[in-house]
């Protein structure tokens, strides 16, 4: 589980002192996916302090015993009608946007997956406009925004 990771790397390496987590929003909408960390921080004995948007699908949460900050982006998006959302969503719109697909062909589909191979995913990103990459992917830069 990723959360444990994080918890590990937080308690164990001094020198970090902020950590970035990209998960996949899956069946739960981004308020519920990052709820769930948070109780499965919690759970593990972490105290969780503030928790403040700094964009739509990224999170920073302090943590106050451990003196340090977690940034959690959540992949999806959410204006597709997906059996779950994860970071191939937004592949998705980058192909979009940069006119290589079209909603007609999004219409038989239950996951971006069956389109967007996440081993494709750097290809994709490589061969498109930089607008768009930061587009599509805005919840990731916000993450290293905060975590640079």
């Amino acid at each position: 589980d990723i959360t444990n990771i994080a918890i590990l790397l937080l308690r164990v390496a001094r020198k970090i002192e902020k950590l970035g987590v990209l998960m996949d929003a899956e069946e739960m909408d981004i308020d519920r996916r990052v709820e769930s960390v948070l109780q499965s921080l919690k759970s593990s004995g972490v105290s969780v302090g503030e928790v403040e948007e700094l964009c739509s699908q990224t999170r920073e949460v302090t943590l106050p015993d451990l003196e340090r900050t977690l940034y959690i982006a959540v992949s999806g998006d959410f204006s597709y009608n997906f059996k779950t959302h994860m970071l191939e969503d937004h592949a998705i719109t980058l192909l979009m946007l940069e006119g290589k697909l079209n909603e007609e062909s999004l219409k038989q589909i239950a996951v971006a997956s069956e389109i967007v191979d996440r081993r494709e995913l750097i290809k994709h990103i490589d061969s498109s406009m930089l607008e768009n990459v930061a587009k599509a992917f805005n919840h990731i830069a916000c993450l290293l925004n905060g975590v640079i």
